[in-house]
């Protein structure tokens, strides 16, 4: 039997293990049972396939467990295998079961540090904005182009205002930390490429007549 709504009531929290993770219940609740065979140890194993009722996290640790009066608990059971939809579980007996995700928690955000980054990035926008008013407005020598020095602080301006204006968003995908690794050699990359571009095609482009 499938319960589509148990989970509601028989929640992941009933599932007290030692580390503090957070616990998502990745499928319904079933109950298998046969007669005089409850709660008692069967002769072979029982599998099972659970299909999975929400996104599966890699880095999550998968347990199946089955309800023990007032707990979930993972005793007689295990999982054999499992993919990015379904779940097979192996248990040597027969009773209330279910699929339950466990995750890490994201590190606690530290209020000052986030604090102090509001700070630097605010004060970096206002000197870059003065240092584009600065070249763009006065001009030492005609022999000096100040057009390489405007396009530097024209990037660094909009780099520090798209920070500031989605530092929300970097504070969700801060604990991956493969996505901000991914992001900083693609930024790189991407900047490489038109860089060397800019260059070959046309070399006397870059620098001044002096």
């Amino acid at each position: 039997m499938s319960f589509n709504t148990m989970e509601n009531l028989l929640k992941p929290d009933f599932f007290n293990t030692s580390n503090d993770t957070i616990k998502t219940m990745m499928s319904t609740v079933i109950s298998a049972t046969l007669p005089k065979t409850t709660n008692t140890k069967l002769t072979k194993p029982v599998n099972f396939t659970l299909k999975h009722i929400r996104e599966f996290d890699p880095s999550g640790s998968l347990s199946c467990v089955y309800w023990n009066i007032s707990e979930w608990i993972v005793d007689g059971c295990s999982v054999l295998e499992t993919n990015s939809s379904y779940t097979v579980c192996s248990c040597v007996h027969l009773s209330t079961f279910a699929l339950i995700m466990q995750t890490s928690r994201p590190p606690e955000s530290d209020s000052l540090l986030d604090l102090l980054n509001l700070v630097c990035v605010i004060v970096g926008l206002v000197f870059f904005s003065l240092a584009l008013l600065t070249f763009a407005l006065c001009q030492w020598s005609p022999g000096v182009n100040n057009v390489a020095r405007i396009n530097i602080c024209i990037s660094l301006l909009l780099a520090h205002l798209l920070f500031l204006l989605t530092q929300q968003f970097l504070n969700l995908i801060r604990p991956l930390q493969y996505t901000s690794g991914y992001l900083c050699v693609i930024g790189y990359t991407v900047a490489l490429v038109v860089v060397t571009l800019s260059v070959g095609l046309l070399p006397e482009g870059y620098g001044s007549e002096q």
